[in-house]
């Protein structure tokens, strides 16, 4: 796993262990933490992405977009992504 520098991770479960747990903390040594924010976008999962099909039909999309307004108030059990804005220590 290579989070920082400049390398890019798209696995859920590392951001939320490095960024959210706290356990983690000596891999962050030298960058502050500006931003973190996590994001239940239940709707992309279920459009397919950029390479899967598509597993709902076009016209539950409406439906589930009120959903994730649910779902995000419980952000820590429906997060699909993770958005994290690090800053190089002085």
């Amino acid at each position: 796993m290579r989070p920082l520098g400049g390398s890019y991770s798209a696995a859920q479960g590392n951001t939320t262990r490095v960024f959210f747990s706290g356990k983690y903390s000596g891999i962050l040594k030298g960058f502050d933490m500006i931003y973190r924010n996590r994001i239940p976008a239940i709707s992309y999962i279920a459009s397919g992405g950029y390479s899967k099909p598509q597993i709902l039909p076009d016209r539950m999309f409406g439906i589930l977009d009120g959903l994730e307004t649910v779902f995000q108030l419980l952000p820590w059990l429906f997060a699909t992504r993770t958005l994290v804005v690090l800053s190089k220590s002085r």
